[in-house]
């Protein structure tokens, strides 16, 4: 008769400590699983006028079809930055880099065919050519950042591009 009590006891705590463990694993693996995904996500909720077009100096020219357009970065590093480049059929997108490196249709303001972002609190211009791109007549420009390897979302846009003085 003890020898049943006994082993009631024994498979009693034996499946209370099964679930307690199985608890802890599926916790450990949960928990990684929605911290990776927070910091995802996290890298990118701080944009709010660190990533921006500079509206003074982004043109159009009409003379040769290409589009200047100017960036600015605030206190902020940025992996790189995704452009897209639109007219009323259809839209283009380019990535320049932290380092500099050759991306079609696109070169710096100064000619150079190498691009790269400016650094942390600084600018740069680039020239895009849209004859490459082939878009004419372009009506918008959209920015957005890639940070710690996360690409987030529209930073900064124009809708309505100025045309460039000669």
């Amino acid at each position: 008769m003890k020898k049943k009590g006994l082993s009631d006891v024994i498979s009693t705590v034996l499946l209370i400590t099964l679930t307690v463990v199985l608890i802890g694993v599926v916790w450990v693996i949960v928990g990684g699983i929605v911290k990776d995904k927070t910091i995802a996500g996290t890298s990118c909720l701080d944009l709010f006028e660190k990533v921006k077009l500079n509206e003074e100096f982004t043109c159009y020219d009409a003379g040769t079809n290409t589009l200047r357009v100017s960036v600015d970065i605030t206190d902020l590093d940025v992996d790189g930055i995704l452009f897209s480049v639109s007219d009323l059929i259809k839209s283009k997108s380019f990535e320049i880099k932290k380092e500099p490196s050759n991306v079609d249709g696109v070169s710096a303001y100064d000619s150079s065919p190498e691009v790269s972002l400016p650094n942390a609190n600084d600018g740069k211009d680039y020239l895009v050519s849209l004859s490459f791109f082939g878009i004419t007549n372009p009506t918008s420009v959209k920015i957005a950042p890639k940070i710690n390897g996360n690409q987030c979302e529209v930073s900064d846009s124009l809708d309505e591009l100025k045309l460039c003085r000669s």
